[in-house]
Protein backbone atom coordinates (compact mmCIF):
# COMPACT_ATOMS: atom_id res chain seq x y z
CA UNK A 1 0.00 0.00 0.00
CA UNK A 2 1.32 3.15 -0.82
CA UNK A 3 3.02 4.85 2.47
CA UNK A 4 3.87 1.47 3.71
CA UNK A 5 7.85 0.90 2.78
CA UNK A 6 6.92 -0.64 -0.59
CA UNK A 7 9.55 1.19 -2.52
CA UNK A 8 12.69 0.82 -0.02
CA UNK A 9 11.29 -3.22 0.36
CA UNK A 10 11.38 -2.86 -3.60
CA UNK A 11 14.53 -1.28 -3.95
CA UNK A 12 16.10 -3.99 -1.94
CA UNK A 13 14.66 -6.77 -3.78
CA UNK A 14 15.72 -5.25 -7.24
CA UNK A 15 18.82 -4.98 -6.18
CA UNK A 16 19.56 -8.85 -5.79
CA UNK A 17 21.37 -10.29 -8.94
CA UNK A 18 19.19 -11.95 -11.90
CA UNK A 19 15.85 -10.10 -10.45
CA UNK A 20 14.10 -8.07 -12.86
CA UNK A 21 11.34 -5.97 -10.80
CA UNK A 22 8.52 -4.38 -12.26
CA UNK A 23 7.33 -1.83 -9.94
CA UNK A 24 3.51 -0.65 -9.15
CA UNK A 25 1.96 -2.76 -11.88
CA UNK A 26 -2.31 -3.01 -12.09
CA UNK A 27 -3.76 -3.90 -14.88
CA UNK A 28 -6.05 -0.88 -16.02
CA UNK A 29 -2.77 1.43 -15.02
CA UNK A 30 -0.83 0.27 -17.50
CA UNK A 31 -0.94 4.33 -19.43
CA UNK A 32 0.62 5.11 -15.84
CA UNK A 33 3.19 2.25 -15.54
CA UNK A 34 3.13 -0.16 -18.45
CA UNK A 35 5.45 -3.61 -17.67
CA UNK A 36 6.99 -4.15 -21.13
CA UNK A 37 8.67 -0.18 -20.52
CA UNK A 38 9.85 -1.04 -17.45
CA UNK A 39 11.08 -4.28 -18.81
CA UNK A 40 12.83 -2.70 -21.67
CA UNK A 41 13.65 0.73 -20.62
CA UNK A 42 15.05 -0.84 -16.99
CA UNK A 43 16.10 -4.61 -18.05
CA UNK A 44 16.76 -4.07 -21.66
CA UNK A 45 14.39 -7.71 -22.30
CA UNK A 46 13.28 -5.75 -25.49
CA UNK A 47 13.93 -3.75 -28.13
CA UNK A 48 12.11 -0.81 -29.04
CA UNK A 49 10.49 -2.46 -32.13
CA UNK A 50 9.53 -5.68 -29.52
CA UNK A 51 7.74 -3.41 -27.18
CA UNK A 52 6.05 -1.28 -30.09
CA UNK A 53 4.50 -4.55 -31.46
CA UNK A 54 3.74 -6.37 -28.20
CA UNK A 55 2.09 -3.30 -27.05
CA UNK A 56 -0.11 -3.33 -29.89
CA UNK A 57 -0.97 -6.86 -29.86
CA UNK A 58 -1.20 -7.84 -26.20
CA UNK A 59 -3.86 -7.70 -23.03
CA UNK A 60 -2.34 -7.83 -19.71
CA UNK A 61 -2.17 -11.08 -19.22
CA UNK A 62 -0.19 -11.54 -22.46
CA UNK A 63 1.89 -8.92 -21.33
CA UNK A 64 3.42 -10.63 -18.60
CA UNK A 65 3.11 -13.76 -20.06
CA UNK A 66 5.87 -12.66 -22.76
CA UNK A 67 8.06 -10.91 -19.77
CA UNK A 68 8.28 -13.96 -17.79
CA UNK A 69 8.90 -15.99 -20.31
CA UNK A 70 11.70 -13.42 -21.51
CA UNK A 71 12.89 -13.65 -18.02
CA UNK A 72 12.51 -17.60 -17.94
CA UNK A 73 14.53 -17.75 -21.15
CA UNK A 74 17.65 -16.14 -18.91
CA UNK A 75 16.93 -17.31 -15.98
CA UNK A 76 15.97 -14.20 -14.46
CA UNK A 77 13.29 -14.07 -11.07
CA UNK A 78 10.33 -12.48 -12.33
CA UNK A 79 9.03 -10.14 -9.08
CA UNK A 80 5.89 -8.18 -9.93
CA UNK A 81 5.42 -4.97 -7.21
CA UNK A 82 1.34 -4.65 -7.33
CA UNK A 83 0.00 -1.07 -7.04
CA UNK A 84 -2.14 -1.83 -4.91
CA UNK A 85 -3.76 1.36 -4.33
CA UNK A 86 -5.62 1.24 -7.03
CA UNK A 87 -7.38 -2.04 -5.76
CA UNK A 88 -7.92 -0.38 -2.04
CA UNK A 89 -7.94 2.81 -1.92
CA UNK A 90 -8.65 4.31 -5.36
CA UNK A 91 -8.81 8.40 -4.65
CA UNK A 92 -7.61 9.86 -7.05
CA UNK A 93 -8.08 7.36 -9.63
CA UNK A 94 -10.77 4.95 -9.51
CA UNK A 95 -13.19 3.48 -7.24
CA UNK A 96 -11.89 0.75 -5.57
CA UNK A 97 -12.45 -3.55 -5.98
CA UNK A 98 -11.18 -4.67 -2.19
CA UNK A 99 -9.27 -7.26 -4.00
CA UNK A 100 -6.43 -8.02 -6.16
CA UNK A 101 -7.24 -7.24 -9.77
CA UNK A 102 -3.57 -8.79 -11.29
CA UNK A 103 -3.70 -11.73 -8.82
CA UNK A 104 -6.97 -12.67 -10.48
CA UNK A 105 -6.09 -12.07 -13.57
CA UNK A 106 -2.54 -13.87 -13.14
CA UNK A 107 -3.55 -17.14 -10.58
CA UNK A 108 -5.02 -19.41 -13.57
CA UNK A 109 -1.86 -19.29 -15.75
CA UNK A 110 1.04 -18.91 -13.75
CA UNK A 111 2.02 -20.45 -9.99
CA UNK A 112 2.06 -17.14 -7.50
CA UNK A 113 4.20 -17.18 -4.73
CA UNK A 114 2.37 -13.73 -3.03
CA UNK A 115 3.32 -11.46 -0.44
CA UNK A 116 2.37 -8.46 1.74
CA UNK A 117 4.13 -5.56 3.16
CA UNK A 118 2.45 -3.74 5.56
CA UNK A 119 2.76 -0.64 8.09
CA UNK A 120 1.08 0.40 11.11
CA UNK A 121 -2.17 1.99 9.58
CA UNK A 122 -1.78 5.43 11.99
CA UNK A 123 2.05 6.07 10.80
CA UNK A 124 0.60 5.24 6.47
CA UNK A 125 -2.10 7.61 7.11
CA UNK A 126 0.14 10.53 8.69
CA UNK A 127 2.77 9.75 5.60
CA UNK A 128 -0.33 9.59 3.08
CA UNK A 129 -1.20 12.98 4.32
CA UNK A 130 2.02 14.63 5.00
CA UNK A 131 3.74 13.47 1.48
CA UNK A 132 0.72 13.85 -0.58
CA UNK A 133 -1.31 16.64 -0.34
CA UNK A 134 -3.05 16.82 -3.60
CA UNK A 135 -5.12 13.63 -1.91
CA UNK A 136 -6.68 16.14 0.41
CA UNK A 137 -10.30 14.51 -0.60
CA UNK A 138 -8.78 11.12 1.05
CA UNK A 139 -11.35 10.34 3.49
CA UNK A 140 -10.35 8.65 6.81
CA UNK A 141 -12.83 6.36 7.32
CA UNK A 142 -12.86 5.02 3.65
CA UNK A 143 -8.82 4.68 3.49
CA UNK A 144 -9.38 2.77 7.06
CA UNK A 145 -11.59 0.29 4.68
CA UNK A 146 -9.45 -0.18 1.92
CA UNK A 147 -6.63 -0.53 4.29
CA UNK A 148 -8.92 -3.64 6.63
CA UNK A 149 -9.32 -5.55 2.98
CA UNK A 150 -5.59 -4.92 2.27
CA UNK A 151 -5.03 -6.31 5.70
CA UNK A 152 -7.27 -9.21 5.87
CA UNK A 153 -5.69 -10.52 2.26
CA UNK A 154 -2.18 -10.22 3.56
CA UNK A 155 -2.72 -11.98 6.65
CA UNK A 156 -3.98 -14.68 4.14
CA UNK A 157 -1.23 -14.63 1.75
CA UNK A 158 1.52 -13.78 4.65
CA UNK A 159 2.66 -10.32 5.76
CA UNK A 160 5.77 -8.79 6.40
CA UNK A 161 6.00 -5.32 8.47
CA UNK A 162 7.70 -2.89 7.79
CA UNK A 163 8.59 -2.05 10.96
CA UNK A 164 10.46 -5.31 12.05
CA UNK A 165 11.97 -4.76 7.92
CA UNK A 166 13.78 -1.56 9.15
CA UNK A 167 14.89 -2.68 12.17
CA UNK A 168 16.91 -5.60 10.49
CA UNK A 169 17.30 -5.61 7.28
CA UNK A 170 18.90 -8.45 6.27
CA UNK A 171 16.51 -10.96 8.10
CA UNK A 172 13.32 -8.80 6.77
CA UNK A 173 14.25 -9.03 3.30
CA UNK A 174 16.02 -12.99 3.78
CA UNK A 175 12.50 -13.94 5.30
CA UNK A 176 10.90 -12.25 2.15
CA UNK A 177 13.27 -14.20 -0.19
CA UNK A 178 12.26 -17.66 1.56
CA UNK A 179 8.57 -17.17 1.30
CA UNK A 180 8.85 -16.34 -2.61
CA UNK A 181 11.41 -18.65 -3.53
CA UNK A 182 13.96 -16.13 -4.54
CA UNK A 183 17.53 -16.97 -3.52
CA UNK A 184 18.92 -14.32 -0.83
CA UNK A 185 21.49 -12.22 -2.46
CA UNK A 186 23.54 -10.45 0.02
CA UNK A 187 25.33 -8.08 -1.69
CA UNK A 188 21.79 -5.79 -2.13
CA UNK A 189 23.42 -3.94 0.90
CA UNK A 190 25.70 -2.49 -1.58
CA UNK A 191 23.15 -1.89 -4.29
CA UNK A 192 20.08 -1.12 -2.86
CA UNK A 193 21.02 2.92 -2.30
CA UNK A 194 21.48 3.44 -6.17
CA UNK A 195 19.06 1.13 -7.45
CA UNK A 196 16.25 3.58 -9.25
CA UNK A 197 14.66 0.66 -11.40
CA UNK A 198 11.40 1.57 -9.30
CA UNK A 199 8.70 3.54 -9.13
CA UNK A 200 7.65 5.99 -6.15
CA UNK A 201 9.39 8.34 -3.71
CA UNK A 202 13.12 7.18 -3.77
CA UNK A 203 14.32 10.39 -2.29
CA UNK A 204 11.25 11.83 0.25
CA UNK A 205 11.69 9.70 2.97
CA UNK A 206 12.57 10.75 6.50
CA UNK A 207 15.97 8.36 6.23
CA UNK A 208 17.61 9.21 3.38
CA UNK A 209 20.10 6.95 1.85
CA UNK A 210 19.48 4.34 5.03
CA UNK A 211 17.58 1.68 5.92
CA UNK A 212 16.75 2.96 9.34
CA UNK A 213 13.63 3.17 12.71
CA UNK A 214 12.51 6.16 12.98
CA UNK A 215 9.77 7.76 15.42
CA UNK A 216 6.16 8.17 14.80
CA UNK A 217 5.84 11.81 13.22
CA UNK A 218 3.62 14.03 15.36
CA UNK A 219 -0.19 12.36 15.62
CA UNK A 220 -2.56 16.04 15.50
CA UNK A 221 -4.47 15.72 18.64
CA UNK A 222 -7.75 16.22 16.28
CA UNK A 223 -6.93 12.38 14.88
CA UNK A 224 -6.25 10.31 17.52
CA UNK A 225 -9.65 10.00 18.96
CA UNK A 226 -11.28 9.58 15.49
CA UNK A 227 -9.11 7.16 14.44
CA UNK A 228 -9.31 4.99 17.49
CA UNK A 229 -13.40 5.00 17.00
CA UNK A 230 -13.44 3.68 13.47
CA UNK A 231 -14.12 -0.28 13.57
CA UNK A 232 -12.26 -0.97 10.89
CA UNK A 233 -8.71 0.30 12.11
CA UNK A 234 -9.16 -1.24 15.11
CA UNK A 235 -9.62 -4.60 13.31
CA UNK A 236 -6.57 -3.36 11.19
CA UNK A 237 -4.22 -3.65 14.47
CA UNK A 238 -5.62 -6.86 15.45
CA UNK A 239 -5.55 -8.81 12.18
CA UNK A 240 -1.94 -7.35 11.43
CA UNK A 241 -0.36 -7.44 15.57
CA UNK A 242 -0.14 -4.16 15.64
CA UNK A 243 -0.36 -2.58 19.06
CA UNK A 244 -2.26 1.22 19.17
Amino acid sequence: MARSGGTVISRCIGAMRDVVLLSEIHPDAFHHYHPLSQAADWYQLFSAEEVSEIVRVADPLNTIRIIAGRCAELGQHLVIREWSHWDYIGTPYCRPAFRSTLSEILAPHFELRRIATVRHPLDQWLSLTRLFPAMGELDLSKTMRGCRAFAKMADAVGFHRYEDFVADPDRGLSLICEQIKLPFDASYRNAWQTNDKVTGDIHGNRAGDRIQVLPRQPVPDDLRGPIERIADYQTILNVLNYQR
